[in-house]
């Protein structure tokens, strides 16, 4: 849903902002496209993201201890 609303956030530096969630969707699903499905490179896209675009809001809900 937010990148529907928002694709321009998803952007990245090697990605455009359609070829970043296509890779997000591809790891959530895996199997598809060859993606590597491991959580933690998954969850290390998502919080660099959320660090890079959102650090308040990161802040409050991301526990110190797992960063």
């Amino acid at each position: 849903e937010a990148h529907r609303q928002h694709p321009a956030l998803f952007a990245a530096a090697d990605f455009t902002p359609e070829e970043r969630m296509g890779d997000i969707r591809g790891r959530l699903r895996g199997g598809d496209g060859g993606h590597f499905t491991c959580t933690a490179v998954l969850s290390d896209i998502l919080v660099e993201h959320a660090e890079k675009n959102f650090p308040q809001r990161l802040a409050t809900l991301y526990p110190m201890a797992w960063r």
